[in-house]
């Protein structure tokens, strides 16, 4: 059977100017509408945060009753539906996968401004859930079918630097929205001007879903997957056991670096009010510039070193980029080590960028170290069992940092100290595996494209 998923064999070294000739500028097209389609789709999660305190007044919601319907009615589905919506994926055309997640997503939103009570609201934030967990792991499954070798790399990279920055755009985006048809309600009908402002954002937002289809059927893909394996599957389980070594290297690696990073991130505005009195206002802006300046730091070095290692190396892009990752992160190590010292403001927002800069870089190289671990037909159903893996180190995370500051006693020092010894040895241990990892990485991607070459 002839291959016509991705070529999984990159070039070795090419001219500088080769590479640009294989990539069409419809597949940078294809991902400027995945990155739209990504944060719009945020854009309902954000809202239901920003909007809260609004719903819970109008539906009459006790804060345990809010709590559940955003967190458990979110994450539930999140977690039940990840893998489902990613075996689809791998057996029929990713873009019309995309396209369902985006039609439930524009549902849950439509529903969000008609819910009436609390379990229309539960069914409207899961079925937000639902097509988040679908966009995830399909998107980035959707990467490697526009792009090729070394390319992919710098698509990833551009995506993921995009995502970061595109976030707290789309933060901002999302309390605009909502105090703006607050105040254009004046100048409404007189039905909807007695309609709650929130009903009405929520009410924009889902109507936006023909724009996103309509750029969808836009996008080309030319590689297709091979029709069996559309049909019959591919033993996921059976790949992951015989290349165990690689893989727990690796996803180990990565569930470290998320247990470090989603936890260090949610306490440190915390620590923040209690050692310095920092307002919501200015921890939301420390927190956002450090974010943003770590990023562009980040992502911006890590652009760097590819262009040089690239133009010399031989290797498959994925042992290049574990090579990268645990380079990347030394200079956290130091960061986190002196974060329980601090006295300053001033010296926590140098720390807080110097470790945001090293887990940019290291989280923009993740979507390709992952995509090279499967054959191309299973990507999307591994790359959703990581999301939901992912998904629940990061809730441990916040809540083991919590419990160590309360075994050294819930001081302000005390909580510098838990994030510090939570995070440093995740973190020195993500650095060990990594390097562990380039030989037997080397031989993992040798053995996906034997497996892709006999299909």
């Amino acid at each position: 059977m002839n291959v016509t998923n991705e070529t999984v064999c990159e070039p070795a070294a090419p001219a500088p100017g080769d590479e640009a000739d294989t990539t069409p500028p419809r597949a940078w097209f294809a991902l400027g509408v995945l990155l739209a389609v990504t944060l719009l789709t945020l854009l309902g999660r954000q809202m239901l945060s920003l909007l809260a305190p609004a719903i819970a007044a109008d539906l009459r919601l006790s804060d345990r009753n809010l709590g559940v319907t955003l967190g458990i009615g979110f994450a539930g589905a999140s977690l039940l539906c990840a893998y489902p919506i990613a075996w689809l994926a791998d057996r029929y055309d990713r873009r019309i996968m995309l396209g369902a997640c985006i039609l439930v997503w524009a549902t849950g939103a439509l529903v969000c401004g008609y819910a009436d009570g609390m379990w229309q609201l539960f069914g409207a934030t899961a079925l937000i859930g639902i097509a988040e967990a679908g966009l995830g792991p399909v998107v980035l499954a959707v990467i490697p079918d526009l792009f090729t070798g070394r390319r992919r790399l710098t698509a990833n990279l551009v995506f993921y630097m995009a995502g970061l920055l595109g976030a707290s755009v789309v933060y901002i985006i999302g309390g605009a929205l909502a105090s703006g048809v607050e105040g254009a309600k004046i100048a409404m009908p007189v039905g909807s001007s007695s309609t709650a402002a929130w009903r009405l954002a929520f009410a924009i937002v889902g109507c936006s879903a023909p724009l996103l289809i309509a750029l969808l059927a836009c996008v080309r893909m030319d590689r297709r997957q091979p029709v069996a394996l559309q049909r019959l599957g591919s033993p996921l389980l059976t790949h992951l056991a015989v290349q165990r070594r690689p893989v727990v290297l690796i996803v180990g690696a990565f569930l470290l670096f998320m247990l470090a990073s989603s936890g260090a991130l949610i306490w440190i505005p915390t620590a923040s009010t209690r050692l310095f009195g920092a307002s919501p206002l200015a921890n939301g802006v420390g927190v956002g510039v450090g974010l943003a300046l770590g990023t562009l730091a980040g992502t911006g070095l890590t652009s760097m070193l590819l262009k040089r290692t690239l133009l010399a190396a031989s290797e498959p892009v994925s042992v290049i980029a574990v090579r990268l990752a645990w380079r990347a992160a030394l200079p956290a190590l130091p960061a986190l080590f002196a974060l329980q010292f601090i006295s300053r403001a001033a010296g926590g927002f140098i720390l807080f960028v110097i470790f945001m800069a090293s887990s940019a870089a290291v989280g923009s190289l993740l979507p390709t170290v992952l995509q090279d671990m499967v054959p191309s037909a299973m990507r999307a159903r591994f790359l959703a069992i990581w999301t939901i893996a992912a998904g629940i180190v990061g809730g441990i995370a916040p809540a083991l940092i919590g419990a160590v500051s309360s075994l050294l006693g819930n001081t302000p020092q005390a909580l510098l100290s838990a994030i510090t010894w939570t995070a440093l040895p995740a973190w020195s241990m993500m650095v060990i595996l990594f390097y562990a990892a380039e030989r037997p990485v080397l031989r993992l991607r040798a053995a996906v494209t034997s497996a892709e070459a006999g299909w």
